[in-house]
């Protein structure tokens, strides 16, 4: 190996190219890895990548990765030569949607090879809610609650925190008559893991001019019934208000 290639000068790269930057989160995306030959032959042991985040905390944004993954197995590219691989991309169902406010999710790939410099290949994908997260947003609003904020945030204080190092949480107000004199906000952190979501459920209730009440419960949304979900977590709001 020449010296500049030893350096990451005159390397072989690569670029992840998807066929659609949307995805719902518990599915997959396809698409392709497009290398291209460096300046002499080189052996790569694997292309690898890494789907990320970053999170909030008191302290300030922090990157953090959701999953890593390999693309494809060891191979040599030549001086100048194209190679194209298809690949599968698995994302996980706790990823943290875009489509509710500015999260940012995006995949990282880089080649495995000696002297190699950072991945700069980095793709930004748009992540839809599964389903039960947006049949339980349909259900919050059809109580007549407003989504104020969506952000990622730390698991640090949720019942989360053991198996997630982030949880996205979601606020809404009220806007409907019935609940805009009693209630200040719902506060909502989710965590979505197949067919089911867990929820920790935050009521604050205004009990004076001054102060204000403030409930938490949980619960498991593991059925498509937005109706009956609805009545559930009316029955949950009005038992704490």
């Amino acid at each position: 190996m020449g010296i500049l290639s030893s350096m990451g000068i005159g390397s072989a790269d690569v670029d992840l190219v998807l066929e659609s930057e949307r995805v719902t989160a518990g599915e997959s995306l396809d698409g392709t890895v497009e290398v291209d030959g460096g300046n002499e032959a080189q052996t790569v042991d694997e292309i690898y990548g890494a789907l990320r985040t970053a999170y909030r905390t008191d302290e300030g944004s922090y990157t953090t990765t959701i999953t890593e993954f390999t693309l494809t197995e060891g191979f040599t590219v030549g001086a100048g030569e194209s190679l194209t691989y298809d690949v599968a991309i698995d994302v996980p169902a706790h990823t943290p949607t875009t489509v509710f406010g500015p999260t940012e999710v995006w995949i990282d790939t880089g080649l495995d090879i000696d002297w190699a410099a950072d991945p700069d290949d980095k793709d930004h994908i748009s992540v839809e809610p599964p389903e039960t997260l947006r049949t339980f947003h349909d259900a919050v609003g059809g109580l007549g609650f407003d989504l104020r904020t969506a952000t990622t945030v730390t698991s640090t204080g949720t019942q989360f925190a053991r198996e997630r190092e982030f949880v996205q949480e979601f606020e809404y107000e009220p806007v409907a008559e019935a609940y805009r004199d009693d209630l200040d906000e719902l506060e909502v952190v989710v965590d979505a893991g197949g067919d089911r979501l867990d929820v920790e459920l935050e009521i604050d209730a205004t009990d004076t001019l001054l102060s204000e009440r403030e409930t938490v419960t949980r619960l498991t949304v593991d059925e498509a019934d937005e109706d009956a979900l609805r009545e559930r977590l009316r029955e949950e709001i009005e038992s704490s208000s």
